[in-house]
């Protein structure tokens, strides 16, 4: 079933891509994640949840979004229910000069492995629950997350590591601060100590996807992997890793299409229906899509993206840097 996001900025003129991020740092074993992520459940045995949090019927209703995907004016109405928390994903330095008022700053990079060899990898599950709960965040909770709204990379990567880690209501605010400055919603600069909460995980595998998981898909098509690189990349004009090329049996989708910018420069995730029109014809609705790219980052956009349409989506983290430096895996140019 196709979601509309819960409300439309203004329709875009035209689709012009946004500015390219710094280069992505290299990942590491995903087959090393997914024993972390093992691990992590096993030695948290008795804590860590095995069925979905209750939910709220009052003001906890109120809270939930339709759509993984909510705007300026949905945000705006519910900044005083106490179970949306709002989760800033820029930088320290941006988030310090002003924010949204009650916002928590949690960035890509506290949710990554701090052992350099595994790069973008993400962090295993006590970490993850301990940067959560430090921020204030619950199972209970709606979490909104938003980012500069230039490409959604910071944004949509904390999204999918919620959902990965099983929350239940977490949604990105379409436009991001870039949209919430320019319609002169409330900002702050004023610090606010979060509460610190029990962030009681619940993984949920189907969302994270390794080297295995994409062979599988390569080998008997279980699922359809998506790469989400440049056109370049995709066609192994250029990389980062090793090897040139793209996984086998993959089709592209450069993550900037799924964003459109308007005529007054706010960029947003397109519409549901533009979204539908950009993959119609290229995915299997019946069949789990893993996105790619290089690390992950891009591929959390479209995730977001197909997430938004209904889609069974994952995210290969450990990505082309994983993929391409291994001289065993199945490429294509």
């Amino acid at each position: 079933m196709h979601r509309s996001p819960a409300t439309r900025v203004p329709r875009a003129a035209s689709i012009r891509r946004p500015a390219r991020c710094a280069t992505e740092p290299s990942a590491g074993a995903a087959l090393r994640r997914l024993l972390s992520l093992a691990f992590g459940l096993l030695s948290l045995a008795g804590c860590i949840s095995t069925s979905a949090p209750s939910s709220k019927t009052t003001e906890g209703d109120a809270a939930k979004p339709a759509s993984v995907l909510v705007d300026a004016a949905w945000l705006a109405d519910r900044l005083d229910n106490d179970r949306i928390v709002v989760v800033d994903a820029r930088n320290p330095v941006d988030f310090a000069r002003d924010r949204i008022p009650g916002a928590v700053n949690v960035t890509p990079e506290m949710l990554l492995d701090s052992n350099p060899e595994n790069g973008t990898n993400m962090a295993g599950v006590t970490a993850i629950q301990e940067v959560f709960g430090k921020a204030g965040i619950d199972m209970e909770h709606t979490v909104v997350v938003y980012d500069a709204g230039s490409d959604y990379r910071a944004a949509a990567r904390v999204f999918w590591v919620l959902e990965v880690h099983g929350h239940p209501a977490v949604a990105v605010l379409n436009g991001g601060y870039a949209n919430w400055r320019a319609t002169k919603r409330p900002l702050t600069a004023t610090p606010r100590e979060p509460t610190p909460r029990t962030f009681v995980a619940t993984v949920r595998p189907e969302r994270y996807a390794t080297k295995l998981s994409v062979l599988r898909a390569v080998n008997d098509q279980s699922a359809v992997v998506l790469d989400a690189r440049s056109d370049d990349e995709y066609a192994g004009r250029t990389s980062k890793a090793a090897r040139s090329g793209h996984v086998a049996t993959a089709i592209h989708v450069d993550a900037v299409k799924n964003l459109v910018v308007s005529e007054d420069g706010v960029c947003s995730v397109a519409y549901s229906d533009e979204l539908a029109r950009l993959y119609r014809d290229r995915l299997d609705p019946k069949k789990k899509i893993i996105a790619y790219c290089n690390s992950g980052n891009r591929a959390s956009v479209s995730y977001l993206a197909l997430r938004s349409l209904g889609f069974d989506a994952a995210v290969y983290d450990g990505s082309w840097l994983e993929w391409g430096n291994d001289p065993h895996t199945p490429i294509e140019k």
